[in-house]
Order: structure tokens, then C-alpha cells, then sequence
């Protein structure tokens, strides 16, 4: 048990230096014990709610290491992308999907009890019959928001089309490592865990936004950045609305075939 630091009329704890609320036994902001809980003193202890900065570094800690380790394991790889060339490209993005996957079914399996109920049926909702056009209005906004900077920037349209990976993915394994594996592991990670995770913590908007900035960040687009926000968004409420990860790995499928077949301006 520690001492007080007084420092006039205000006491503080002496292993933070928070001020302290009386009310407790302990200190609000690090925990620490300072005094026994004496009700004919001090009163009945309030229910203690903590902070949500504390909440989320502790309640959240799951999410936020699955999404740091992915960041960290993707950069390392995408560094051996560039060192061993193009022409070995389908082995390394193969790579960066073992080892995406390999980790988002640890951590799954690991918060397996929360995840688990989003493998059952999807709940009938609006949601279901709107996606289809939210989604390809989404689609269209974006196409006409990447010709519009090819056309200010003077970029010819073909420098966009004939995407590097084009040129050695066969049309197959474009479809896996664009559609499939995305359409499957970030869902899996970002809608099931992560999304899971901040939701029970900051309710449905707020654990959505801080799902789709960590989305955002794991996909270094600058310029398409409030594009896919807006995307992540829209993900995270189809799979609250429905409670089922089905119709996002879906749709992130589809997203990503349109804009390798139909728009391909636009940046999956």
C-alpha cells in the first residue's frame, strides 16, 4: 500500500501523481492501492466505470496487437518484395498471406467465443437487400474520383490500368491473392476480431471508426485514404446489422473483382 503526496489540498498518489478521488480506495488512474476501504469514513464506494483510454488498452489489447503484429509482418514482407523483384511476386504475396492468415486464425481461435457466433446464420435486416447498390454507388464514387485526379494530374489512364502485378499474376491468381485471400483474412480480422473488440468496448460508431482507421492504416493509400474509411464503414455496419461475417467477405470479394475486371483505376 503506498503513501499520499500532498501537494497543497490536493493529495496524490505516489506511484503516478494523479490526483486522487477520495471516494476510492485505490487510485482512478493506475489502480494502485493507497488506503483500506472505510465505509464509516469515506462512505459506500461508488461503482468504479474506468476511463476508456484504460478500457481500450486493456479490454482492446487483443485487437490492437493482431492488428500491430499484421502491420509489422506485412512490412517485413512487402521489404522482400522489393528486393526480390517483380518477377517473384507471386511468391512473396503468397507469403504475405500465410503469414496474415496464419495470425488472424491464432487470434480468432484465441477469441473464439465472441467470433464464434459470427459463423451463424446472418440476421434478416435492411442491410441485406441494400449493399448491393450501396456498395457499386461507393464503386462509381470512387471511379470518378481517381478519373478526375488522372485527368488534373495529367497521368494517362493506362499508367493506372497496367498495374505491376498485371504483368506477372496470371488472371487466376489475381482473383486469389486480390479477392479471395483479402475477402476472407481482413474480414476475418478487421470485422471479426477487431471490430468485435472495440464495439463491446466504445459502442458500434466509435469501435467501428477505430476499426476503419486501423484498416485504413494497414493499406498505405494516402490519396485513398477517406475512400477506404468510408468502405471499412460500411463493412463494419453490414456485419453488425446481419451479425454474421458471410455477406462482408462477400462483398469485400466483389469490391475487389470490380476493380480488377471493371474499374481498374480503382485501388482495391
Amino acid at each position: 500500500m503506498t503513501s499520499l503526496l500532498d501537494h497543497g489540498d490536493q493529495q496524490r498518489c505516489q506511484y503516478c501523481q494523479g490526483a486522487l478521488d477520495l471516494r476510492y480506495h485505490f487510485c482512478v488512474h493506475c489502480a494502485t492501492v493507497y488506503r483500506e476501504p472505510d465505509e464509516s469514513v469515506y462512505g459506500t464506494e461508488p461503482d468504479f466505470q474506468p476511463r476508456y483510454f484504460t478500457r481500450l488498452n486493456t479490454e482492446g489489447q487483443s485487437a490492437i496487437t493482431l492488428f500491430f503484429l499484421t502491420a509489422i509482418v506485412l512490412a517485413g514482407l512487402g521489404g522482400i518484395t522489393i528486393v526480390a523483384g517483380m518477377e517473384n511476386l507471386a511468391t512473396t504475396l503468397f507469403l504475405q498471406w500465410i503469414a496474415f492468415g496464419s495470425i488472424t486464425v491464432v487470434f480468432a481461435i484465441k477469441n473464439r467465443d465472441e467470433v464464434r457466433e459470427l459463423f451463424g446464420p446472418p440476421r434478416a435486416h435492411p442491410a441485406a437487400w441494400t449493399c448491393v447498390p450501396i456498395l457499386a454507388a461507393l464503386l462509381v464514387v470512387n471511379w470518378a474520383i481517381n478519373w478526375f485526379l488522372i485527368q488534373e494530374l495529367g497521368s494517362h489512364e493506362d499508367d493506372l490500368v497496367d498495374l505491376p502485378f498485371r504483368k506477372h499474376l496470371s488472371t487466376e491468381l489475381q482473383v486469389l491473392l486480390i479477392c479471395v485471400f483479402p475477402g476472407i483474412f481482413e474480414e476475418l480480422a478487421f470485422r471479426g476480431v477487431i471490430q468485435t473488440r472495440f464495439v463491446a468496448i466504445s459502442g458500434f460508431w466509435r469501435g467501428a471508426a477505430l476499426t476503419s482507421a486501423l484498416f485504413t492504416i494497414l493499406h498505405v493509400n494516402p490519396i485513398g485514404t477517406p475512400y477506404l474509411f468510408v468502405l471499412s464503414m460500411f463493412l463494419c455496419w453490414v456485419r453488425e446489422r446481419t451479425g454474421s461475417l458471410y455477406l462482408p467477405v462477400l462483398l469485400h470479394f466483389a469490391h475487389n473483382w470490380v476493380v480488377l475486371f471493371v474499374f481498374p483505376m480503382v485501388d482495391a
